[in-house]
């Protein structure tokens, strides 16, 4: 049995990455990984979920959705993720390609950007993703797939 502490050390980056990718700003995503641990403590007993990761990012999944209900602002780029060593040029053009591909997601359905984000930013596989929202997993596939060609432009 996984205890606890091993269950945080596991998965925590990967929940972290989720909601850095989902809220926008490094305090919200720290918020939601707390939240998220908080609550799995909470209702460890009652999961039922195939695996712990799915189960954790189901609650992330969640947090971040009711933030954004509460929240209905858009949050602005920020720019630590950014190289500050780049030379300017670079560092413009980057950040504009990083605001059209962030606009592009954000236009993308809620359930598509949500799976691209734990397939991307969570690292989940896609059966943790069926398992976390309830998609086949070639469902899961076909959305991650679809968001991908989104992002690059080559669908409309």
């Amino acid at each position: 049995m996984t205890t606890f502490t091993e269950l945080y050390r596991q998965h925590a980056h990967q929940v972290y990455r989720f909601a850095l990718w989902m809220c926008g700003n490094e305090a919200d995503a720290e918020d939601i990984t707390a939240e998220t641990f908080a609550r799995a403590w909470v209702g460890i007993d009652d999961a039922r979920f195939d695996t712990a990761k799915a189960y954790l990012m189901t609650i992330a999944r969640n947090l971040v959705k009711n933030r954004h209900r509460r929240n209905r602002e858009q949050l602005p780029l920020d720019d630590s993720l950014l190289d500050p060593k780049a030379d300017p040029e670079r560092t413009t053009a980057a950040k504009a390609e990083l605001e059209r591909a962030l606009r592009t997601l954000d236009s993308v359905s809620g359930i598509d950007r949500e799976v691209f984000l734990m397939r991307v930013g969570g690292e989940m596989s896609y059966r943790e993703i069926a398992t976390a929202t309830g998609l086949s997993i070639s469902a899961a596939k076909v959305k991650v797939h679809r968001t991908r060609l989104r992002l690059r432009g080559e669908t409309k």
